[in-house]
Order: structure tokens, then sequence, then C-alpha cells
């Protein structure tokens, strides 16, 4: 009921309150309260697990695209040599977490760093780093970044 309240109350305060992210921000809380009402506190925490897995899975499908494509166009030495470039700078992120800068309309937490013609998003809740994407800077971020519509999601 408390989400219907909040979807409906949204809606109504103005057209653009109701965007992309607000609704998987809903959508995630949705989520996360029916996996606690289904299961308590363990229930919650394999939800949240499995978000987590998922995004790493993401991320690593990102650096294994990266590693076909430069390998395929411009040879192996200069694949290897980029990949490291981005590891190098993701590593580094775990010295100064906040270094990126802030992308609020991906998220509370979402920031974003490059690495020469890549953009590595990640996210920073309490002293946990994730990685979201690894993303050529031609491409069209926004549109992955804030997919239209994510399977299973109710609301």
């Amino acid at each position: 009921m408390l989400l219907v309240l909040t979807v409906c109350h949204l809606r109504a305060v103005s057209a653009a309150a109701w965007d992309e992210w607000t609704r998987k921000q809903i959508t995630a809380l949705y989520h996360g309260a029916e996996a606690w009402l289904d299961g308590g506190d363990d229930a919650l925490g394999e939800w949240m697990d499995q978000r987590a897995e998922k995004t790493r899975k993401e991320a690593e499908a990102d650096l294994d695209e990266m590693e076909f494509w430069l390998t395929e166009n411009w040879g192996p030495l200069a694949a290897a040599n980029i990949i490291e470039a981005v590891l190098e700078r993701i590593a580094a992120l775990a010295e100064m977490p906040l270094a990126g800068a802030p992308r609020p309309e991906f998220g509370d937490a979402v920031r974003f760093v490059t690495s020469g013609r890549y953009v590595i998003y990640y996210e920073v809740v309490g002293e946990q780093l994730t990685i979201l994407r690894i993303l050529h800077s031609a491409r069209n971020r926004e549109a992955i970044m804030r997919p239209q519509s994510e399977e299973g999601e109710k609301p």
C-alpha cells in the first residue's frame, strides 16, 4: 500500500518527479521489502547479494567486451595496455573512493571516473565500493545506465 501511495504522490507532485531513476529506486525498495517480509533478515541479505552479483557480472561482461573489441581492432598488445590502465584506475579508487564525479541521476551513491576513452561507473555505500559498468565514451551511456525497463520488476 505504501508503494502505491508513494507512486501516486510522486506523479501528482510533478511529471518530472517520476523519472527512471525514481522508478528504479522504488522498485528496489519494493523488492527488498518483499524479500524481508517473505523471509526476514536472511532473505533480505540474500536478495542484496543477488543484486550485487548481477552488478559484478555486468562490469565483468563490459571488460570481456572491451578485450574482444580492442583485440580485434587494435591488437592484443593495445588491448592489454588499455585494460591494464582501466584496472589500475579501478584499483586507485580503493584508496580514494570519492575521487570520481557524482552522477546522482543514476543513484545517490553513483560516481564516475575515466581512463582514456572509458568511463567507469561505480557506487560507494559506506565502506563498500562496487564497480557498476565500464563503458566506452562513444556509447550511449545515459541509455545504458538508465534502462527503460528491467525484467522481473513489478512497479
